[in-house]
């Protein structure tokens, strides 16, 4: 695997003590530290509202249609970062993978530094999440080091005894790990190695340390959306990707709703923040504000989030007020 070559590059070149006395950590032994929970406790809100996780890239999923109106610059986290949290985000996550995302660990310091200029104000700092595609407990050392609160653990990808030793260790180091699944494995259309299914999953990844569960949900199946809810215990946070659609109209922000609706906690938004640009209405800060409202199913308008049609403007806009 190109990742794990590329990590073991970097570990033969680090001479940053601060990571390397993380490494030190025996992972089976208990934390020196309480157990953080301060990305689950922050994104676990009362019954009936939805935190919204921000993932910050600079590759995008529809890059081709830049041409045809989509946003064509991401801003540097100096920017973005009080934008996100002045309309509302509850945690922003950093893909630190040059290839995947065009980010590295000099981002998430970036945005670890200027959270911190809000200590003491309304709204405060929000916590930062590294969604490197974690394959070596050195990449867990390196986001604490960067000033991250918790790491992407994606069980897609690693094996379950692999993902549980990460889990573990980021535990261990003081830190909060979120287990990433696919819908199949949490739902329990895939055992992912485990002979009892999703329910032996999920407590095996809580088992482990992980505090919050990221579901790659597919919308299209609503009960097996409402299935993964129920497998998952109420002490772990529940999030759902949500993924962006190929156009410009934002039925993202339904999506959000509906899961919401079936009791998730969160939901974790990454390409749909950039699809309408800087326009006040449309731009991120619009997206954020209006997925994590408390609008209705039955009386909110999926249309009116488009900016398209009679009244879309009036709407994005009273919601961002």
């Amino acid at each position: 695997m190109a990742k794990e070559r590329e990590i073991t590059l970097y570990k033969e070149s680090c001479s940053d003590q601060s990571i390397l006395n993380i490494l030190n950590t025996d992972s089976q032994s208990q934390p020196t530290k309480t157990k953080s929970t301060i990305l689950r406790d922050a994104l676990t809100k009362r019954k009936g509202t939805l935190s919204v996780l921000v993932e910050y890239k600079r590759n995008l999923s529809f890059q081709k249609k830049l041409e045809k109106g989509y946003v064509q610059e991401i801003f540097p986290p100096a920017i973005m970062s009080p934008v996100f949290r002045d309309f509302g985000a509850t945690a922003v996550s950093v893909l630190a993978d040059q290839n995947l995302g065009g980010c590295d660990y000099e981002d998430i310091v970036e945005f670890a530094t200027e959270q911190k200029l809000a200590q003491g104000n309304v709204p405060g700092p929000l916590p930062i999440v590294s969604s490197d595609l974690i394959v070596d407990e050195i990449q867990v050392a390196r986001a604490w080091v960067s000033g991250a609160s918790g790491v992407c653990i994606d069980f897609d990808v690693l094996s379950v005894e692999r993902g549980v030793e990460l889990v573990k260790f980021a535990t261990a180091t003081g830190g909060e790990a979120i287990a990433t699944a696919s819908a199949g494995l949490l739902s329990g259309g895939l055992s992912g190695g485990l002979s009892d299914g999703s329910e032996a999953f999920v407590e095996t990844v809580v088992a482990a340390g992980a505090t919050l569960i990221l579901a790659r949900v597919n919308m299209e199946d609503e009960e097996e959306c409402a299935r993964i809810r129920e497998n998952v215990p109420e002490d772990v946070c529940l999030l759902a990707y949500i993924k962006a659609y190929d156009d410009k109209d934002l039925k993202e922000v339904q999506d959000s709703w509906k899961l919401r609706d079936m009791g998730y906690k969160a939901v974790w938004v990454s390409d749909c923040l950039f699809k309408g640009g800087a326009d006040m209405t449309e731009h991120c800060g619009a997206i954020i504000k209006s997925m994590s409202a408390k609008t209705s199913l039955k009386f909110g308008s999926v249309g009116a989030k488009s900016g398209r049609g009679e009244g879309s403007r009036e709407y994005l806009g009273d919601i961002m007020m």
